[in-house]
């Protein structure tokens, strides 16, 4: 097992945009900027070397280095670095950027990424398919309707398309996923199911409606205990 494998390049959710269209543009774009950005935060000078021995430390090749230093720093430069972030590993961007992939992968790869960079380090969040959606389309926050989606982002916007997905990134991309019965569903990639279900049924309006009406019962039978005992005394 190479280090590279569990490397990964950290790039902005930008950088997404047209992924499904024009995947190894993206590719290019997202390894160009990652070896920049992390040229500047271990390097105390950033040229063209520093660059190099970023590409030595991901363990990646570059046809055209200068043209990769030129482009990172281009877009490391025009990017808000506010924007959110997203990551990918290194033995999967070289995956996908090798080897033919369908658009049903690629769409699932968008998926898979933008789902992380909405979980972020949290152990699990909540989020809505709008959400979801605007991420995998290089968008920084959710849309609130579908004509906000790019054209090939707009066709795996029906619930048909979003459940194979899910249903993919289930079975091979190690997500937890469950629905919360209402609007939006829980995700994980380092919790249990078991427990990521039992997150969400704590958090069901009933449950939390349940949870306060005895936690109030809870308070005013220790007060009344308090006034006894004062009574008694």
């Amino acid at each position: 097992m190479s280090d590279s494998e569990h490397k990964y390049f950290n790039f902005p959710i930008i950088l997404l945009e047209g992924f499904l269209n024009d995947s190894n543009t993206c590719l290019i774009n997202i390894i160009d900027y990652s070896l920049y950005k992390f040229s500047v935060k271990t390097e105390c000078y950033i040229d063209k070397e520093s660059f190099r021995n970023s590409a030595d430390y991901f363990k990646v090749t570059l046809s055209h280095c200068e043209d990769s230093y030129e482009n990172g720093k281009a877009l490391y430069d025009s990017i808000d670095e506010r924007t959110p972030k997203a990551s990918i590993e290194v033995k999967l961007w070289t995956d996908f950027y090798k080897n033919h992939k369908t658009d049903f992968e690629k769409v699932c790869l968008l998926a898979f990424i933008a789902l992380r960079s909405i979980i972020g380090r949290k152990p699990y969040c909540k989020t809505t398919n709008n959400y979801l959606l605007a991420r995998m389309d290089g968008k920084s926050k959710t849309v609130k309707s579908d004509d906000e989606l790019s054209a090939q982002i707009l066709r795996y916007s029906t619930r048909r398309k979003l459940d194979n997905i899910k249903k993919e990134l289930q079975l091979n991309w190690h997500l937890r996923y469950l629905s919360n019965y209402n609007r939006g569903f829980y995700i994980s990639f380092t919790l249990k199911l078991e427990i990521l279900a039992e997150i969400a049924e704590s958090k069901r309006p009933i449950n939390l409606e349940a949870a306060q009406k005895q936690k109030v019962k809870r308070a005013r039978d220790e007060a009344k205990r308090k006034i006894e005992d004062k009574i008694g005394n």
